[in-house]
């Protein structure tokens, strides 16, 4: 009688690998970091994301979520300083009260292939940050 054992661990990683092919993507491809430019920036600004791959290789303008609290905090308190668009287009809000320098930050799934809007906090993902002064 042949023993199948030895093979199901082969056929498995096999498999895994056909997967990965299949939907578009290796590894090599997926995200190792992530910057935002600028890196500082004051009142009206518009930031970007540039992700660099495993392989090393850049990607420009990746798309992310952009948060003006630390990502996924449990009970945020959004900054009353700025807003933050969809696309890292900031604006500061008027008032002298509130006036300093605050966090911007990014999020992108290291996988290319998963959409950033459908991320969570257990989705592996790289952030980076940037700072945003309010006069």
């Amino acid at each position: 009688m042949p023993r199948v054992q030895p093979l199901a661990p082969c056929l498995a990683l096999f498999l895994l690998a056909a997967l990965m092919v299949s939907c578009g993507s290796t590894p090599s491809d997926y995200l190792r970091s992530l910057a935002v430019t600028p890196i500082a920036a004051t009142g009206h600004a518009q930031f970007t994301a540039t992700g660099t791959r495993i392989n090393g290789s850049t990607i420009s303008s990746v798309p992310v979520l952009w948060w003006n609290t630390p990502p996924w905090t449990t009970n945020p308190t959004p900054s009353p300083a700025f807003t933050i668009d969809d696309n890292g287009n900031t604006v500061c809000i008027s008032t002298p009260a509130i006036a300093g320098t605050f966090s911007i930050w990014a999020t992108a799934p290291v996988n290319p292939n998963s959409p950033a809007s459908q991320m969570t906090g257990k989705t592996p993902q790289v952030v980076a940050m940037a700072q945003l002064t309010c006069p």
